[in-house]
């Protein structure tokens, strides 16, 4: 959970066409820091660890990395060909929204199927595929935080029922890899993990990979979805 005073930087007043009080500045800060938050969770991991779960139909540390990655591709994909093109929604508030999706997307209290575009399919190969892929689509989300104007002009349909604008996604893309984050904290917090040696990060990519879990077939990725196909009752409402 963030601190008070760290939420609070994102409150904001009512949003006017043509004005953009989101902060970019803050938003970025909050990708960074959960990029970071992501890549020290995985870090050293055995191949026993990556694939281990901690029951049949939960997902493993491997599982939660792809579907972060893929995650973030599918909502920035959303945000370009949805909500930027999506009318403004006057009298919207902006500062509920915002708090709400750094407050509550990441908690984990009430579990949710994800949709079936972003579900885990290997379709990066290996971990250690995943997170460059990762690491990659960030960069191209921080880059479109950074050089594109109007994203509080636009608002559509979000996965709770209200009407989120561009910048409030981009805030859920953050808040996303939170909560699945802290999904793989728990599977490493399990009694059951293995205890392999912990093994350094050797960075080459396939680190981590693990013959009979993961196949060298890749399922192609998910072509990005209009906002409306989101399931409703995928996130915690703010």
């Amino acid at each position: 959970m963030l601190s008070r005073s760290f939420v609070r930087s994102f409150r904001t007043r009512r949003a006017r066409p043509g004005s953009h009080p989101g902060r970019k500045r803050q938003s970025s800060r909050l990708t960074r820091i959960h990029q970071e938050d992501v890549l020290d969770a995985t870090k050293g991991l055995s191949a026993a660890q990556w694939n281990f779960k901690s029951a049949p139909d939960r997902w493993s540390i491997a599982e939660c990395m792809e579907h972060i990655a893929a995650a973030e591709d599918y909502i920035r994909g959303s945000v370009e060909s949805g909500v930027m093109k999506a009318p403004a929604v006057p009298g919207r508030d902006v500062a509920a929204i915002d708090a709400g999706i750094i407050a509550n997307v990441p908690e984990r209290k009430a579990k949710f199927q994800a949709p079936e575009a972003i579900k885990p399919t290997n379709r990066f190969g290996s971990p250690q595929a995943a997170i460059d892929h990762f690491v990659e689509s960030r960069a191209t989300t921080e880059n479109f935080l950074k050089t594109t104007t109007g994203l509080r002009d636009h608002a559509a349909d979000s996965p709770n029922g209200q009407k989120w604008d561009a910048y409030e996604f981009i805030l859920l893309i953050a808040a996303h890899s939170e909560r699945h984050t802290n999904q793989i904290k728990e599977v490493k917090s399990r009694p059951q993990l293995p205890q392999d040696l912990i093994t350094k990060t050797s960075g080459a990519p396939g680190a981590g990979f693990a013959p009979g879990v993961f196949s060298s077939r890749r399922v192609p990725h998910p072509s990005p979805l209009r906002v409306r196909f989101f399931p409703l009752q995928y996130f915690p409402s703010p």
